[in-house]
C-alpha cells in the first residue's frame, strides 16, 4: 500500500496531505499505526498543492475537484492564474475555464434548488 503523506504541523501533530480515504479505512479496521511520508516545514499552500499533485499523478481527481483546488489556491492562498500555471497546474486559459465551470455548476445547482 502507498504510504500516507502527512505534514508536521506541531509537536506530535500531523495533517494528512495525501491519503485521507486510506487513513479513514485503516481507522475503521482498527489500525493505530501506519507508514507515512512526513513533510516538515510545509506551508499550508504548499501542502494543498502537494495534495493536488499526488492525486493527479494517480488520476484520482475529476474536473470539479480540479476546479475546487484552483478556487482554493486562489481564494485561500492568493495565487494568480499565472502562478498556478508556473506550478504546473494547467495553462492560464484552462484554469479560468475550469473555475468558470465550477461557477456555472454552482449557479445551476442554486437554480435547481430554488425551482427555476
Amino acid at each position: 500500500m502507498t504510504p500516507i503523506s502527512v505534514a508536521k504541523v506541531g509537536d506530535d501533530k500531523y495533517h494528512v496531505v495525501d491519503g485521507w480515504r486510506r487513513t479513514e479505512a485503516m481507522k475503521k479496521m482498527g489500525m493505530v499505526k501506519v507508514s507515512c511520508l512526513v513533510y516538515e516545514g510545509l506551508k499550508d499552500a504548499d501542502a494543498a498543492h502537494k495534495s493536488y499533485v499526488l492525486n493527479t499523478e494517480r488520476n484520482q481527481l475529476n474536473e470539479i475537484e480540479v476546479a475546487l483546488h484552483i478556487k482554493k489556491m486562489r481564494d485561500d492562498f492568493g495565487y494568480t492564474f499565472q502562478e498556478l500555471e508556473i506550478l504546473d497546474m494547467v495553462p492560464e486559459p484552462i484554469c479560468q475555464n475550469r473555475l468558470n465551470f465550477l461557477i456555472c455548476r454552482l449557479k445551476f445547482r442554486t437554480r435547481l434548488h430554488l425551482g427555476f
